[in-house]
């Protein structure tokens, strides 16, 4: 990737050289989390992205939610949550032992999300957390959907045969990104070129760990989902949305939804670390479509209306399509030592 000298086209992103930048630095991960906001009246998110595990006596799982809905009204009204919930306790019924002894806890930083959650999910047996540590010690199913990319990334650009970190700060009263020279692990040293962009995340390697620290004490396993690339690699991929839409990444911080691409590679290193076996990467595509979702698709359709039937394929395109989110989105699983890797996922 090339070096960049002023904002793009878009606004997305501007930066000042080193010898310009006057006010002190922040790093990207000490801005504040966009859910910690209560909800704005003036946008119209519809989409819901969730991390849920279901804990009966013999398993144990955590959610946290990234909610990217702001009108309340559609919230209300919004049956995604509930629906996933729903489907995963049908699926339990296949065994009743486990269904009845379920429990689903849920971990949420934010109250204000926290209580939309429980008028949204309104499930009794639901207990809420502030953090992974303090769910109950047993084993666990944890399923983390488009969870690890709204955690904080930092970002270093090399520059002049040397690495910087890209950082915010105030030039003439507004938020830009300027530079702060810092050490780089090994692991960017195929990076070391001018113009270059990599991404680290500690805080995603950190809840890994904590993933992998709960799968060491009591059986346990994990599937992430959520868009990425399968190994490191650079690039600028931290983006801010709104509305369903772009806006610069600096624009009205804590207003916005802020993520990045998963890098799977070290995502799989942290886990691998903390001492639990971990799965090749997939494609989403690849996953669906072993889990039987053509199959599925086929059989919806044979009841359906011609509408129903239009909708049902715009599905399967949206989720397992390769130009969509079929090869964007990508699943690991991880597993406690000595557990067989669950279908479809292959043992590394």
């Amino acid at each position: 990737m090339g070096a960049r000298s002023a904002a793009r086209e878009d606004g997305t992103i501007g930066r000042l050289d080193g010898n310009n930048f006057k006010i002190g630095l922040a790093r990207f991960d000490d801005l504040p989390y966009s859910r910690n906001r209560p909800p704005s009246p003036d946008s119209s998110y519809e989409d819901i992205y969730l991390t849920i595990g279901i804990r009966p006596n013999l398993f144990s799982g955590s959610q946290a939610m990234d909610l990217r809905i702001c009108r309340i009204a559609k919230l209300l009204q919004h049956i995604g949550v509930r629906r996933f919930i729903d489907d995963l306790l049908r699926a339990a019924k296949a065994m009743p032992e486990f269904l009845n002894a379920a429990q689903i806890n849920l971990v949420e930083t934010s109250p204000v999300l926290r209580g939309m959650q429980e008028e949204l999910i309104g499930l009794e047996r639901a207990i809420w957390h502030e953090a992974l540590t303090t769910l109950p010690e047993s084993p666990s199913i944890i399923i983390a959907n488009e969870f690890f990319d709204a955690l904080p990334v930092k970002q270093f650009e090399h520059r002049g045969g040397k690495w910087f970190e890209r950082c915010v700060g105030l030039e003439e009263e507004k938020l830009t990104i300027g530079h702060a020279p810092a050490p780089m692990p090994e692991r960017f040293d195929a990076f070391a070129y001018d113009g270059a962009i990599v991404e680290d995340s500690p805080a995603r390697d950190s809840v890994a760990e904590e993933i992998a620290s709960m799968a060491r004490a009591y059986k346990t396993a994990a599937v992430i989902i959520d868009y990425g690339h399968e190994t490191r690699a650079p690039g600028d991929t931290l983006q801010a949305m709104r509305a369903h839409k772009f806006v610069p990444v600096l624009h009205e911080p804590g207003n916005n939804d802020l993520t990045a691409h998963v890098d799977f590679e070290s995502l799989a290193s942290a886990l691998r670390r903390g001492g639990v076996s971990v799965s090749p990467v997939t494609t989403q595509r690849s996953f669906l479509i072993n889990m039987g979702l053509e199959e599925r698709a086929e059989r919806l359709s044979a009841t359906a209306s011609e509408e129903q039937k239009a909708d049902i394929a715009a599905a399967v395109k949206r989720l397992a399509g390769p130009g969509d989110m079929g090869n964007l989105f990508k699943a690991i699983c991880a597993v406690s030592p000595g557990l067989t890797m669950p279908f479809p996922f292959a043992a590394s």
